[in-house]
């Protein structure tokens, strides 16, 4: 029992992280997109 608990233990906590490290490189890629989007409309300006 407690083998088992330890593992879903791990199995969340990796989920989780796996969720921060893909929310952080949808921010970065977000603002990537932002930026672009700016220096396009400056650009065309």
């Amino acid at each position: 029992m407690q083998k088992e608990t330890r593992y879903i233990i791990i199995i969340a906590a990796v989920f989780i992280l796996l969720a921060v490290i893909a929310f952080f490189i949808g921010k970065k890629a977000g603002y990537a997109i932002k930026s672009d989007n700016e220096n396009t409309l400056i650009k065309v300006f």
